[in-house]
């Protein structure tokens, strides 16, 4: 413990007042010092001088900080009693924990002793089971006992480890008052570690029948050199079975009189669960101590206790008839996974049998969520997206080949489409997509955001809190930015209504959704690695314009190639021409550019468990809920990839439009089907998850943490100017790629 945060509240008592036991109430004015315990080792006086003779000199002693030290004399020469008490370090409602040197071992000690006013029969045998209950858990996250002794006529007292460090109460004061140090100290990562060995005594002590029953951050001490340990075992339970391993004993189980206890409210009221609350002794069991752990573990992530109250009995009314607010809704300011958030109120539920049924439980749900977090951070760089580039690519040859069968080689032109101006509109896109992402984000912002991206595993929860939600807030806004330009070559295009305009926009227009969904797989992975899907279905509804006005631009491009075409084509001709089966192939392509997607953004396990759900089998109201995220994820996907699909059709088939045998408006009708067939999945996961509602959000909590970081944060400089270096030559090359195409034109109409 810290002396600092530990300062003795009174005077020490002198040794006539704890012979009589009036310490607390007459104490002496003086600063008298105190000895308790059994007679000192140097109460002989022959191995007092002995001692003496063996001791090191000052010159020739170890110069280790754990050297043999002799023991100053006290007046009246060496004896005396074991322990010497300096000061006190607090006090509780039974006992008062003094810190004190143990002569013999020449180590400093905690002692509790008994409180004045708690000297009656009932009182002595709970001390004595404190003392024997936790000198019989052997645990390296639980106290150990030294010795306990009874002061002839006095007090009972026991000694125990001294703790050199704060309770985790104290720290979490410091937390919540925005201490700078503590908050370097104890990030969220190294609080959970501190729980987790709170776990790990609680489970040991639960396996020997042992229930705490007081749990709270002020009975948990933080030690200056990692330690945890679980202190105040004051109110604790043993209980039997055939269950229990190595059963901890204590005199109290048979002390007359202490049924007396039972049906009255012991513990700490803020983290009681409801059935101790309420008194009911026979319903107390290890799922009470769960109850209290997850009070600890919901202080632990919002910095709030789980209720607050102005009385303790308005507290209780409150623990006992309402469950708490979830602990992002208890203190917003903070940035709580939502893996953990329901881990934590599952804990407090109201239900002891809808709490965890044991320690063991509890651990392997926090495991498993530290499990998920490890492993989408440690996915590579830009999440691993070159390593499955692959699968996107294949999706999107079926495109290509569905063309090529349908439509036949002699009315596509590849060079065109891959070549020139398939380069230089790629150039305009890239080029000038990062130019206004840097107008909207700044180019510092830019920077940070990507720089988070590819090095994810120190910009997500786990890293500053607020980064990774920033990057994927930059994400989604960038992603919609490439598509801007593509927006001006349409107007262009729709004014000059010429054939190289309309394949610069095609172009254009593919290069820019292949960019929106690059960037989108990466901020649709980030929910997940954030632990954040609960926030899909904001962003869902608030990228709704966007997807509509997407779809409704590649339309007026399809059609305006058709009118430049010559609308030659009736519903008769079209049936005799369209060929057989095309929308269904288009159906398999976007569900495998789709699938692609989602395995580039998500683990294997998860699409195939959406995928399987949304396809063809019954889903419960649970599983609903649980794969709604993915489903919006997946309806979203299915209309970028039936766009990029129709595109792909489109700029294959624009460069012939003019030539003798060449593509046909009906050939721009069938590549609007690749299109068609991206709204029907889209429709078709949103309608068997129930996400059809279009209803958009004020402000969600991405937007607030997005510019809680630009207000709070200031971006990276380190590699910036390598940044520059990297894309400043894509804009150059955007503006001259234009200056070119434009230049040509015009000659051409010359």
């Amino acid at each position: 413990m810290n002396d600092a945060a530990h300062q003795p509240t009174e005077p020490l008592p002198n040794p006539a007042a704890i012979a009589t036991g009036q310490a607390d109430t007459q104490p002496d004015s003086g600063q008298t010092l105190l000895e308790i315990g059994q007679a000192s080792i140097y109460a002989d006086p022959a191995l007092a001088a002995t001692l003496l003779e063996q001791a090191p000199t000052a010159a020739g002693g170890p110069t280790s900080q754990a050297e043999t030290r002799r023991v100053s004399m006290p007046q009246g020469g060496f004896g005396g009693r074991r322990y010497e008490i300096k000061g006190e370090l607090g006090r509780g409602g039974m006992g008062i924990v003094m810190r004190a040197l143990d002569r013999d071992l020449q180590r400093e000690v905690a002692l509790k002793i008994t409180r004045g006013d708690h000297s009656g029969p009932h009182a002595i045998a709970r001390f004595v089971s404190e003392a024997q209950v936790t000198g019989q858990l052997s645990h390296p996250n639980i106290v150990p006992v030294h010795e306990l002794g009874h002061e002839s006529g006095g007090r009972t007292w026991f000694a125990m480890k001294l703790v050199e460090g704060r309770s985790m109460a104290a720290v979490i004061a410091a937390l919540r008052g925005c201490d700078e140090c503590t908050r370097a100290d104890y990030p969220l990562a190294r609080r959970l570690y501190v729980f987790g060995q709170l776990l790990n005594a609680m489970a040991y002590a639960h396996d020997r029948g042992v229930i705490h029953r007081d749990l709270k951050p002020d009975n948990i001490m933080l030690g200056d050199y990692g330690e945890v340990l679980v202190m105040d075992w004051g109110l604790a339970k043993v209980r039997g079975g055939a269950d229990v391993a190595g059963k901890v004993t204590t005199s109290r189980l048979s002390t007359p009189g202490s049924e007396t206890l039972d049906g009255t409210i012991v513990g700490t009221p803020a983290y009681m669960p409801p059935e101790q609350a309420r008194g009911e002794a026979e319903n107390i069991t290890l799922r009470s101590d769960i109850y209290s752990l997850g009070a600890i573990l919901y202080e632990l992530l919002c910095l709030r206790p789980p209720y607050e109250a102005a009385t303790a009995s308005e507290l209780l009314v409150k623990v006992t008839t309402q469950p708490p607010p979830p602990p992002g809704k208890r203190n917003p300011d903070v940035v709580i996974a939502r893996g953990l958030e329901d881990i934590c109120m599952r804990c407090l539920a109201q239900d002891p049998a809808d709490r965890f049924a044991s320690v063991q439980d509890l651990q392997k749900a926090l495991q498993a969520h530290a499990s998920r977090l490890e492993e989408a951070a440690s996915e590579g760089t830009g999440f691993a997206l070159l390593g499955k580039f692959y699968l996107l690519t294949l999706a999107t040859a079926l495109f290509l080949l569905t063309a090529w069968v349908a439509s036949g080689p002699e009315r596509m032109s590849f060079r065109t489409h891959l070549v020139n101006p398939g380069v230089f509109s790629a150039f305009m896109t890239l080029g000038f997509g990062v130019l206004l992402v840097w107008l909207r984000l700044r180019p510092g912002r830019a920077f940070d955001a990507t720089h988070a991206v590819l090095f994810w595993k120190t910009s997500g929860v786990e890293g500053d809190g607020l980064r990774g939600f920033f990057a994927t807030e930059a994400c989604r806004r960038a992603k919609w930015m490439f598509v801007y330009p593509c927006l001006g070559a349409l107007v262009y295009a729709l004014v000059a209504r010429t054939n190289d305009a309309l394949v610069v926009t095609s172009q254009m227009f593919g290069a820019g959704m292949l960019c929106a969904m690059a960037i989108g797989v990466v901020e649709q992975g980030s929910y997940r690695r954030l632990d954040a899907m609960h926030e899909v279905a904001a962003q869902d509804r608030r990228d709704l314009w966007y997807r509509l006005g997407l779809a409704i631009d590649v339309i007026v491009l399809g059609g305006l190639h058709m009118h430049l075409a010559g609308w030659d084509f009736h519903v008769r001709t079209l049936q005799e021409n369209y060929p057989r089966g095309i929308l269904v192939l288009h159906l398999v392509a976007v569900l495998a550019g789709v699938y692609a997607l989602a395995l580039i953004a998500h683990p294997m396990r998860d699409v195939h468990f959406a995928l399987r759900k949304l396809l063809i089998c019954r889903i419960s109201p649970e599983q609903r809920a649980e794969i709604a995220p993915m489903a919006r994820m997946l309806a979203t996907n299915a209309l970028l990839f039936g766009a990029v699909g129709s595109l792909t059709w489109i700029g294959l088939h624009s460069p012939t439009l003019r030539q003798p045998g060449g593509a046909q408006a009906v050939h721009f009708a069938m590549a609007l089907t690749c299109l068609w067939a991206g709204i029907l999945w889209s429709w078709w996961f949103r309608f068997r998850a129930r996400v059809v509602s279009v209803r958009r959000p004020h402000e969600t909590q991405m937007q607030q943490r997005f510019a809680e970081y630009l207000k709070t944060r200031t971006p990276r400089t380190k590699g910036f100017r390598v940044y520059i270096a990297v894309w400043a030559p894509l804009v150059l090359g955007a503006l001259a790629s234009m200056a070119f195409l434009l230049w040509r034109a015009f000659l051409s109409q010359a």
